[in-house]
């Protein structure tokens, strides 16, 4: 019976499909896929004699997609992609819901679909595979037996739509069906999609879900086939990355070891330069392992692979960031290996790593980081200052780069920490201004809780500490210390709100540190302990509570009984403690602290090697100590140190001072120490040296800490920082001056009396310097120069606190050193901008004499330089001790004269405006009493200074009116500055100084040579002035005689430019001065002892300050008339430095300057001015060069009508030559 044809048509079309079947596993056996043409067509044939409708069709049909789909994977026929898709729909549509193969069909669509969306990215295409395959998931969940390849497909193309569009339900359904499918294969493709999911949203089940997968993915790796070997090797990486990251969040040393483990597997499974990143991770984790157990081991295994990472990488980004790795694990654990060279190494491989890494990387900021703190401290550990600007540098640009990112708040904590230390460098107060704002900003990044908390608290209480220690030491300094504790306010004034604001604010945040450093390694918590403890000091120096001081040696007693013997930075832990113990010793409690103290100290100093520049701090503690014992007075004191009394007994132990001589001088000479620690040593040292009788050492002590000051107070230092400094040192020319005398060198005395006074007086000058002379030699070096004092007197006039203007002061300095060095090396400029030596000095005596009055502890003396030589003339009725009380007496005596007036110029002599018979009669009493005093003090003047000097001279005595009277100018020292040397006389109404001689002052024997040399080229007279007037000023008395003062200018010189009432402008005065050669002010002034640099001239809409002018000018001027109160009055502070209105005004270009010492007659001054210039007076104009004879005639006439009333005119005075 024959076969019916239907039936013959399905055997013969089963028969075609088993053949195509057999070829296409071949193919996939062999790898050779040309059959699979063969395969296609017997597929075609089946097809062809299949019946309609019959079931075996959609075999055929599904056999043939995957036959076409195997000719575009492996032929590269990118046709037989839609074909292979045809095919597939046609079976897929003609299987209905229910039908067990039915989860295939949709299955292999959709395989062939997302096939397309991976050629051409077709989103379409991948939407279909993803419904289709949803739909074979949820068929295989009515029972058809789904390949698991159908959930590892699903899972991947959810992930990558969840990649195109972000829809989290996708990664979440995606997690949903790998989780389910149990292969070797979907356990690789699960770790990877919960991995991702834990990297998008950082939940720790989602950590500790990865980390499982993962480590399961890594198990079955052995059995997965080669093509998914790349899989299992992202697994075994991720492993090792999910517990490195684990291990950061939990700190549990299972996830750090588990990590180690799994990266040294990767590392050995690796090839090629994957293995440089793992190696980089893995030392990473190593050296985190080492902090942990400290096992030196991994400490060394980490190097070694770092190095060799770094060693087998050329490609720039990588291996920048291995050498920010390497660089950071030196950093941490440099003192463990080779210190400072391990140190040193550690800058140079940040160095290069910085100039690799673009800008932008995201590993930018920590490496700025880094570098940044390795400079700083390179710095501080080799005695490298000059590294402390590239830190901050560096670390600005880390703030900058971590703007946005978690890093902000440590990168600000260190940026402070780096001002601090540079300002310990500079001492340049508006970098640590600055410190104190960045951390304030760093604390406020770094809320409760945060990771970086305790560091910004430890960081930015050190920088109060900072500021309150340097306000109390400013105070301190001020104010003469009688023994015991030096504690602001003990006085009866309270410390400024801000003080005590501040270390208040200290205290808590330290404490609030030391509560989160509890539970730290003791090597942690040490630091804050001691910054704390300094706290607590500071505090109890504003308030007096002791129980800070007990607190303060209880803390650091009990750190150092937890730390090894010699820690790192122990130096400071046992500073910290002997400065305690020394505040409780000096609050009358010795007993057992005075020998732990000495100890403490001594073993500061042997903690650290000769070279390093705190040795230099420790050693000035241990002398401190030492004097302390011994009962030495502290500085500032005649009274001894009640401690002293109980040397040797009592449990004070016995000292020899000489150790403390010692250690100041060691101090002194170490190089690498901050030159303000150094100029102090010196200074204490040369007291010492004195002290015993070793005159030589003094006087080599006293010299060297002149020489510091000219790097402790800077050229280009904001000025008032550099009259901050140099108020540390006010006795120090006077007593240096004073030992050169006593070994008969009186030349020496005169020049380190000009070394060491007016040290800002000639900085200005020396900025304007004439470099005529160098732009004909070297035109390149002079442009060099005046291009760098330009910047630098541009920023000290903006006085600006912008971020970095400090370190851009400090960064000209260094190069206007430099420079200079350069200059002063060329054939005739060895002496270029050089303090002069005497030969030099005594030019200035071309005129006449010059007497430096000389006022010192160990003696007082006149210096009358003469051109070429000079002559001691001693003055033993003059002592330091008297010259105290009699200034103050003085000052006072002024300050009741004036008293009925208003502040500035006098208007009046009448005090019945104050009401009642009796109230008048005490105020004349005052009045008359004070008007004694200055003539006592006249007298005084005569006895002790004038008469000594005048009758060395040996001039005439009173000289006939048209007589050339001599010439001498007035250089006083001290307090004396403050005095009216040139109008001394005694009471009894014999000649006095101005019956014997012309005087004038100089504030220095190079500022009177400057002058002298800038006399004009012409002889002619002069023609043009300016007036600037105030006959009323908002709130103080109105000075009539404005406008008879600008008369008698008028009346002498034809051109007058007149600035008054509200034109009289402080910029509108300061744009004039330049184009004057004569200026005349009459209006209100004012001086403040305290702070010289404030002294005014009140004018409309502000005042003029002696700041305002304190530059040198461009052009030279003749004279200016300062007819207002105290314009030549200094300072009781810096009264060396010549802080005035008239000397500024010198500064300023005018040769000659007429003042005030205190306050003046408005009526009397114009009387005077018609003297004055009526004795300028030539055809033509005036002659400023008689100005000092012109004042002294006026003086005397004014005298000889009231010369009971010195008050009248014993106040003015002639500056100049």
């Amino acid at each position: 019976m024959s076969e019916p044809e239907p039936a013959r048509g399905l055997r013969r079309g089963t028969e075609l499909l088993l053949e195509a079947v057999a070829l296409m596993a071949a193919a996939e056996r062999d790898g050779d896929y040309s059959v699979a043409d063969r395969a296609a067509a017997l597929l075609r044939q089946a097809l062809a004699i299949t019946p309609e409708g019959a079931p075996q069709r959609l075999h055929h049909l599904s056999a043939l997609g995957r036959v076409y789909r195997d000719q575009f994977r492996h032929l590269g026929r990118r046709a037989a992609l839609q074909a292979a898709i045809d095919a597939h729909r046609g079976s897929l549509a003609s299987t209905p819901p229910g039908d067990p193969q039915r989860a295939f069909r949709l299955f292999n669509l959709a395989t062939v679909l997302s096939d397309r969306y991976e050629l051409l990215d077709d989103v379409a295409a991948l939407d279909e595979s993803i419904r289709l395959l949803d739909e074979a998931v949820l068929a295989d969940a009515g029972g058809a037996p789904l390949p698991v390849p159908a959930r590892i497909n699903l899972g991947q193309r959810l992930r990558d739509r969840w990649h195109r569009r972000g829809d989290p339900t996708d990664l979440d359904r995606a997690v949903e069906v790998l989780a389910a499918a149990a292969d070797p294969g979907a356990a690789l493709m699960y770790a990877m999609v919960i991995t991702e999911r834990y990297t998008e949203r950082r939940t720790p089940a989602d950590l500790d879900a990865a980390i499982e997968a993962n480590r399961a993915a890594v198990a079955v790796a052995g059995s997965l086939p080669k093509d998914l070997a790349d899989l299992a090797d992202l697994a075994r990486i991720g492993l090792a990355a999910l517990l490195g990251q684990r291990y950061e969040d939990s700190h549990a040393p299972a996830d750090l070891d588990g990590a180690i483990f799994a990266y040294r597997t990767a590392v050995d499974a690796a090839a090629g330069a994957d293995r440089a990143g793992l190696r980089r991770a893995l030392g990473g984790l190593l050296a985190s392992r080492y902090e942990l157990h400290r096992h030196r081991g991994d400490l060394t295994e980490s190097l070694r692979l770092l190095r060799t990472a770094v060693a087998a990488t050329d490609e720039p980004v990588t291996r920048a960031l291995l050498l920010r790795d390497l660089g950071h694990v030196l950093h941490r654990h440099h003192t463990g290996l080779l210190g400072l060279d391990t140190l040193r190494e550690c800058h140079d491989l940040l160095a290069e790593a910085e100039r690799l890494l673009p800008a932008g990387h995201p590993e930018r900021p920590h490496l700025l980081r880094d570098l940044g703190e390795a400079r700083r401290e390179l710095a501080d550990a080799a005695g490298e200052p000059e590294l402390l600007e590239p830190a901050v540098a560096t670390l600005r640009a880390a703030v900058a780069a971590a703007a946005d990112s978690p890093l902000l708040p440590q990168s600000l904590s260190n940026l402070g920490v780096a001002l601090q230390a540079l300002f310990a460098h500079t001492q340049d107060l508006a970098t640590l201004t600055e410190a104190v704002a960045v951390l304030r900003r760093a604390l406020a990044a770094a809320p409760p809780g945060h990771p970086d908390r305790l560091l910004v608290l430890t960081n930015y209480g050190a920088a109060l500490n900072r500021r309150v220690d340097l306000a109390v030491e400013g105070m301190t300094d001020a104010t003469p210390k009688a023994g015991g504790p030096a504690r602001i306010g003990a006085d009866g004034h309270p410390p400024p709100p801000e003080l005590e604001r501040d270390a208040q604010t200290a205290v808590t945040l330290l404490r609030e540190a030391a509560e989160l450093a509890r539970h730290e390694a003791d090597e942690e918590r040490a630091p804050v302990v001691h910054i704390l403890a300094l706290a607590l000091l500071l505090r109890h120096q504003l308030t007096g509570d002791l129980a800070d001081v007990d607190e303060s040696v209880d803390l650091l007693r009990d750190v150092r009984a937890a730390l090894p013997p010699f820690p790192p930075d122990g130096h400071r832990l046992y500073t910290n403690l002997g400065n305690a113990l020394r505040l409780r010793i000096e609050a009358g409690r010795p007993g057992d602290d005075a020998a732990e103290l000495l100890r403490v100290f001594r073993t500061a100093v042997a903690s650290l090697p000769v070279w390093h520049p705190d040795r230099a701090m420790c050693l000035i503690n241990l002398a401190s100590a030492v004097e302390m014992i011994a009962g030495v007075p502290p500085e500032g004191s005649d009274t001894a140190n009640p401690v002293g009394s109980a040397a040797g007994r009592g449990g004070v132990p016995a000292v020899d001072l000489a150790e403390a001589a010692a250690a100041l001088r060691e101090a002194a000479m170490i190089d690498a120490a901050p030159s303000l620690q150094r100029a102090h040593a010196a200074d204490r040292w040369a007291a010492h040296a004195e002290r015993v009788g070793d005159l030589v050492s003094a006087l080599a002590g006293y010299t060297l800490a002149i020489e510091l000051i000219d790097l402790v107070a800077w050229h280009g230092m904001d000025p008032d920082d550099q009259a901050r400094l140099l108020r540390r040192f006010p006795r120090l020319a006077g007593d240096a001056a004073a030992v050169a005398i006593a070994l008969d060198r009186p030349e020496r005395a005169v020049e380190l009396l000009e070394y060491g006074r007016a040290v800002l007086l000639t900085r200005a000058h020396d900025a304007g310097a004439d470099l005529a002379a160098l732009r004909a030699k070297a035109p390149r070096l002079a442009g060099r120069l005046a291009d760098l004092q330009a910047e630098l007197d541009g920023l000290a006039s903006a006085r600006t606190g912008a971020a970095g203007g400090s370190e851009r002061r400090h960064e000209l300095a260094t190069r206007r050193r430099e420079v200079l060095a350069e200059i002063r090396r060329l054939p005739g400029f060895e002496g270029f901008l050089r303090p002069p030596p005497f030969a030099d000095l005594a030019a200035a005596a071309a005129g006449g004499p010059v007497v430096l009055v000389n006022v010192a502890r160990r003696r007082c003396d006149a210096l009358v330089v003469t051109h070429g030589r000079v002559e001691l003339v001693p003055l033993p009725e003059l002592s330091d001790a008297e010259l105290v009380p009699r200034a103050s007496a003085f000052l006072a005596a002024v300050a009741e004269i004036g008293a009925a007036a208003v502040p500035g110029r006098e208007t009046t002599d009448d005090p019945t405006a104050s009401g009642g018979t009796a109230r008048v009669a005490a105020e004349l009493e005052r009045r008359a009493a004070a008007r004694r005093r200055l003539a006592a003090t006249l007298d005084w003047l005569w006895r002790v200074a004038a008469a000594p000097v005048l009758d060395a001279l040996a001039p005439t005595a009173t000289l006939p009116e048209g007589s050339s009277w001599p010439r001498l100018w007035w250089c006083p020292t001290g307090l004396l500055t403050l005095l009216p040397l040139h109008a001394a006389a005694p009471m009894e109404g014999r000649d006095g100084v101005l019956d014997r001689v012309v005087p004038s002052y100089t504030a220095s024997l190079r500022a009177l040579r400057r002058a002298r040399d800038a006399a004009p080229a012409g002889g002619g007279p002069i023609t043009s002035a300016l007036v600037v007037g105030m006959p009323r000023t908002p709130g103080l008395a109105d000075l009539p005689a404005v406008a008879r003062e600008e008369g008698v200018v008028r009346r002498y010189l034809p051109q007058v430019t007149s600035l008054t009432g509200p034109a009289a402008t402080p910029q509108a005065v300061l744009a004039a001065l330049p184009r004057q050669p004569v200026v005349h002010l009459c209006c209100h002034g004012t001086q403040r002892l305290d702070a010289p640099t404030e002294g005014r001239l009140v004018l409309s809409g502000g005042p003029l300050q002696v700041r305002d002018l304190w530059r040198p000018a461009g052009t030279a001027a003749a004279l200016a008339v300062l007819s207002a109160c105290e314009t030549v009055r200094g300072g009781a502070a810096l009264a060396d430095e010549a802080l005035t209105l008239g000397t500024a005004f010198q500064l300023a270009g005018f040769r000659h300057v007429i003042g005030a010492l205190w306050s003046i007659s408005d009526a009397l001054a114009a009387q005077l001015s018609a003297e004055f210039y009526a004795r300028l007076a030539v055809p033509g104009g005036i002659d400023p060069e008689r100005a000092a004879p012109a004042l002294h005639h006026a003086v005397r006439r004014l005298r000889a009508v009231l010369p009971g009333r010195p008050d009248l005119w014993a106040g003015y005075v002639h500056i100049g030559p």
